[in-house]
This record gives structure tokens, sequence and C-alpha cells, in this order.
């Protein structure tokens, strides 16, 4: 077959990967989706902002360091986190935040307290 595999061969390594996946599952609950830890990090600095509205801006600007000039990684991966979790609430409004007009800014929810994996 000149290097290619037959699918029987690929069935003792398939259900191998199944069990380790079962006893992942079983042993430490559920996968940890990738960024979970930023999007922590974020909420727990989002409880602490002073206003009901935060735009993308205001976290560029004013959050915590690891996230600022990281505009892309906010717009894309943390702000779809903080959606999901129930940390934000969307869609985004057009609303004044710090005597500044924001375009794009979300409802910060006060009554979530972590971010967890559905």
């Amino acid at each position: 077959m000149g290097g290619r595999a037959r699918i029987e061969s690929l069935a003792p390594g398939i259900a191998l990967t199944r069990f380790y996946l079962a006893e992942r599952l079983r042993l430490g609950g559920k996968p940890t989706e990738p960024h979970i830890q930023d999007a922590r990090r974020l909420a727990r600095w989002l409880q602490e902002w002073p206003e009901e509205w935060i735009s993308i801006v205001d976290i560029l600007q004013r959050g915590p360091s690891p996230f600022r000039k990281r505009h892309p990684f906010v717009r894309e991966t943390l702000i779809p986190l903080l959606l999901r979790y129930g940390h934000l609430e969307g869609p985004p409004q057009r609303v004044e935040i710090q005597g500044q007009i924001r375009r794009e800014a979300y409802r910060v929810l006060r009554s979530c307290s972590r971010i967890e994996p559905l």
C-alpha cells in the first residue's frame, strides 16, 4: 500500500484515544477551552469596572495590561467568551461611557461570578 494506513489498522488507536478522552473527562471534568484563563482574568477585572457598560476601547485602554494593544484577540476571542458565559450582554450598543461616546459597548453583568465551560 506504499505508506498508507488501512482503516482496520486505525481502529485500535481510535479506541485508545477514546479511552483516554473518557478518562480525562472522568478525572478532570470538561476540557478547558483555549484562552479561558485570559477570559477569567478579564471577567474578574470587569467586576471592579465602575460603569454599567464597557467597550473594547475601554478594555484596551484601561483593562489588564496583557490585553492592551491586543485588539483582535479581545474582540474575536475574549468578548465572545464573556458573552457566552454571562459576564457581558450583547448585542453591542452605542452608549456614553465616562463622558465618551462608544459605538460598540456591552452591558456588564455582575451576577455571574465565574467562567465554567458548558
